[in-house]
C-alpha cells in the first residue's frame, strides 16, 4: 500500500512524499526523481519491484515539482535540493528504525544525490544512480545558451520550453504518451535553473575526488539527454573503492522504463542486497 502525505521544513514549506512499506523490510530506499517528474512516475513497477524484494521505498517531490512547494521549472539555488532532501532524509532515517538506507536516483535526481553525499554521506549505505548528468547529450544552440546565461543573472525566473524530445526518453511509447499528457510533468525550465544545473554538473565533476560512497552507476548507452561518456568519466575519477558502472548499449535515458526493465532493476536490487 502507498501512503502519500506532506512534510514541512523549518520555514513551513510543504513537500509531498510517498512511502511504500515492505511486509518484512530488510533495508530502506530513499528515491530521488529526475527533472520535471513527480512521485507518481515511481509509484508503480519501479517501487513495487523493490518492495517485493524487502526494501521499503520513500520518495519526495523535489522543490518546484509535482505538488511540492515552488515555481515549476525553477530553483533559486541548486543546492536547495540538497537542503530539502536532508530534511526528508532525517524523517526517513527515523522511519527506518536502524535499517540500512540506500539512495536510488534518476537523472537530475542522480546529480542531486551525488552532491548530497558529498555533504551528508554518513549513514548512506550506498547509491544506485541511473542516467547521471555530468554533461548534457542534447545539443544546445550556443547563442541561445549564451543569452540564457546572461538572462539568468537578471531575470532568473524567465522560463522557456525544454528542447528534449520526450519520445527519446525510452522505447515504451505508452509510457511516453502518459508522460506527455501528465499535468504534473512540467515542460518548461527557467534560465536560473539551467545555469544552476550546468554549474552543479561542472562542480560535481571537479570534485570527483571527494566522492567516496559505494555506488552503482547504470546508464543507457544511447541516452539522448545525459551524455554516457561523461558519466563514465565521472565514474573513473571518483575516489570510491566500491564502485561499478553498467552501460546498457542500446537503451535510452529512462532505463527503468525500458522494455526488459526487470533485469535492470534486479541488478540494482542485488547490488544493494550484497551491501546490507
Amino acid at each position: 500500500m502507498i501512503n502519500e502525505s506532506y512534510f514541512q521544513n523549518s520555514a513551513g514549506e510543504k513537500f509531498r512524499y510517498m512511502e511504500k512499506a515492505a511486509a518484512a523490510p530488510k533495508a530502506v530506499i530513499l528515491g530521488v526523481h529526475g527533472y520535471a517528474e513527480h512521485i507518481g512516475r515511481y509509484a508503480g513497477h519501479i517501487s513495487e519491484f523493490f518492495v517485493q524484494r524487502g526494501f521499503s521505498f520513500f520518495m519526495m517531490e523535489n522543490r518546484g515539482h509535482g505538488k511540492s512547494v515552488g515555481r515549476k521549472g525553477h530553483i533559486d539555488r541548486f543546492d536547495q535540493f540538497i537542503d530539502d532532501l536532508h530534511v526528508f532524509r532525517k524523517m526517513v532515517d527515523k522511519r527506518a528504525g536502524g535499517l540500512p538506507v540506500f539512495m536510488l536516483a534518476h537523472s537530475n535526481g542522480s546529480l542531486i544525490s551525488a552532491r548530497y553525499v558529498l555533504a551528508h554521506g554518513d549513514g548512506i549505505r550506498g547509491l544506485v544512480l541511473s542516467g547521471i548528468p555530468i554533461r548534457t547529450a542534447a545539443k544546445v544552440n550556443p547563442v541561445k545558451l549564451k543569452v540564457g546565461m546572461l538572462l539568468a543573472g537578471v531575470v532568473p525566473k524567465f522560463s522557456m520550453p525544454t528542447e528534449l524530445d520526450p519520445y527519446t526518453l525510452c522505447h515504451d511509447k505508452e509510457i511516453v504518451d502518459d508522460y506527455v499528457a501528465d499535468p504534473l510533468v512540467h515542460k518548461i525550465m527557467s534560465v536560473g535553473f539551467a545555469k544552476g544545473f550546468l554549474d552543479a554538473m561542472a562542480d560535481l565533476l571537479a570534485r570527483a575526488g571527494e566522492f567516496r560512497s559505494p555506488v552503482l552507476f547504470q546508464h543507457g548507452g544511447d541516452d539522448r539527454a545525459c551524455d554516457p561518456p561523461s558519466a563514465r568519466e565521472f565514474y573513473s575519477k571518483i575516489a570510491s573503492t566500491d564502485k561499478q558502472f553498467v552501460m546498457y548499449d542500446t537503451l535510452w535515458h529512462e532505463i527503468y522504463n525500458e522494455p526488459g526493465n526487470e533485469g535492470i532493476l534486479k541488478t540494482g536490487a542485488e547490488w544493494m542486497e550484497k551491501r546490507i
